[in-house]
């Protein structure tokens, strides 16, 4: 674990500890970089907190308000988010420059419901719910470093560690079409626009992300540590993560062909694991181009009477 982990970490272990006094959170851990002892300057605190019943404002205020140096300034306590199921609390431990405007330590906290989590684990390893919150929360919980519960903890990981074959096949046929390919060129001719051809390109690496993250039977987390953190995808064509990088470093003719490539390579990859996908489909949609006119087409003759 780095420096920048440890010094983090300690902010955790306070937080946990304010946590154990209300009594009425049954686990809390530590997440993100910090849990993976790979933080830098730029990571916050993730902090999870799984309750027994819904916490109110009272508690989750109590917590944080008895945090040492504290930037009382900017503490926010937001609503429950229906999507999510959760509410976040977001505050600043210590400055970075005296009365410098949220300069401190970023600490999020995450609160669920013991309940939730349950409902959550059942989604995704029994009715196979390809949903990628939920398979970050599954992340948050097997990569983290507990706080309180430390049993109850390896329970969940016990319980997720098998990542089921249907669930695989669920996110691929979720990811694995790629469609008007062939846009790029338009973009390219229409004034070189960059903009969209990246954003086209991040789209196509983003899907081929998660086919092999599902490949590789490793449940969704976000992107911000991708490239530092390769040993997770153990499914992928060669070189994988490094020739996504190029694709934004190369001519968009290039990174284009590149991307081609590792498409075809991938759909091969799903072929070797399950032969009853839809690749040939997939491969056709990929590979369709509508025609560049230059010149009006022929009009179509009517064949009828």
């Amino acid at each position: 674990m780095n420096h920048a982990s440890v010094l983090r970490l300690d902010v955790a272990k306070e937080l946990a500890a304010k946590y154990m006094i209300l009594g009425n959170v049954e686990v809390a851990f530590v997440g993100g970089s910090v849990a993976r002892g790979i933080a830098d300057g730029h990571s916050d605190v993730d902090f999870g907190a799984l309750w027994k019943a819904p916490p109110t404002d009272d508690e989750r205020r109590q917590a944080i308000e008895a945090m040492s140096n504290l930037d009382t300034r900017f503490v926010r306590l937001f609503p429950l988010d229906p999507e999510e199921n959760c509410w976040q609390d977001d505050f600043f431990i210590g400055q970075n420059r005296a009365g410098e405007r949220a300069s401190g330590l970023l600490v999020e906290v995450s609160h669920h419901t013991s309940d939730f989590l349950e409902s959550v684990i059942r989604d995704v390893t029994e009715k196979f719910d390809p949903d990628p919150l939920k398979q970050n929360l599954l992340t948050g919980v097997t990569d983290s470093l507990a706080m309180i519960g430390e049993n109850r903890i390896a329970e969940y990981r016990d319980r997720i560690r098998v990542y089921p074959d249907d669930l695989a096949l669920a996110v691929i046929n979720r990811s694995a079409q790629v469609d008007f390919y062939s846009n790029w060129k338009k973009f390219l001719r229409r004034g070189e626009n960059l903009f969209l051809i990246h954003r086209q390109f991040c789209e196509i690496e983003e899907k081929l992300l998660r086919v092999c993250l599902a490949l590789s039977r490793q449940y969704f987390s976000t992107f911000k540590w991708v490239f530092q953190g390769p040993d997770r995808l153990t499914v992928a064509p060669k070189d994988f993560l490094p020739r996504l990088r190029s694709v934004f470093s190369s001519q968009p003719e290039v990174g284009a062909e590149v991307l081609r490539n590792l498409v075809h390579e991938t759909y091969d990859l799903i072929e070797d694991q399950f032969p009853e996908a839809k690749v040939d489909w997939w491969r056709s949609v990929f590979d369709h181009e509508r025609s560049f006119w230059e010149e009006p087409p022929f009009p179509i003759r009517n064949s009828g009477p």
